[in-house]
């Protein structure tokens, strides 16, 4: 009658090691290089099959995981996204996995019931943002703000190039957009006298 989300937990927690330890060493294994030649035709038929075989395992184990991301229970669905976290950082998840039905998953968890499960969430987000499966991701806040001061530059030399009657237009446009600009105190005079007639 208990929940047993220890068990649970213990469960996941085997089957992240499982896919970190076991799939890498026998994919670093399929990948050292061999003489092909003294291999025959029948070893190279039984290796893909073998590779099919364990690409289908890890594959069924990440359904497995991703499931449980849905667990009944907060403790096991908070483990199931450590789980996943860990895995993430060590790069062992496929971008295709991450991006198409990991992330909205993870997505879903931020607005979860129980805090814990928020958290670990988050701290998803965070790893991803931060190992980047999808290149290399500068995170440089004083780039960031010179880059800013040159475009502000650049929006500043244009609204100077523009007439009064095309900046009063440019800036009606973006606020129509829910784009607000400080206005010369003539542009907020005639706004005023606009409301009250």
């Amino acid at each position: 009658d208990q929940e047993s989300y220890v068990m649970r937990n213990g469960i996941i927690m085997m089957i992240g090691t499982l896919i970190e330890n076991a799939f890498n060493e026998q994919d670093n294994e399929q990948n050292n290089p061999r003489q092909i030649q003294d291999e025959n035709v029948d070893q190279n038929i039984e290796n893909n099959r073998k590779r099919e075989k364990n690409k289908k395992t890890k594959n069924d184990l990440f359904d497995m995981l991703e499931t449980r991301i849905l667990d009944i229970n907060s403790y096991t669905r908070s483990k199931v996204l450590q789980t996943w976290s860990h895995l993430i950082s060590e790069k062992i998840v496929p971008v295709t996995r991450l991006c198409k039905t990991l992330i909205p998953s993870v997505r879903d968890r931020l607005q979860d019931k129980a805090a814990l499960v928020r958290k670990q969430a988050i701290q998803i987000l965070t790893v991803i943002v931060k190992k980047n499966p999808w290149g290399p991701l500068e995170l440089d806040n004083d780039k960031a703000k010179q880059e800013m001061e040159l475009l502000k530059h650049e929006i500043h030399q244009i609204e100077n190039s523009l007439s009064k009657l095309e900046l009063k237009l440019s800036h009606k446009l973006l606020k129509k957009q829910g784009i607000e600009f400080k206005l010369d105190a003539a542009d907020e005079e005639e706004q005023e006298q606009n409301k009250m007639i």
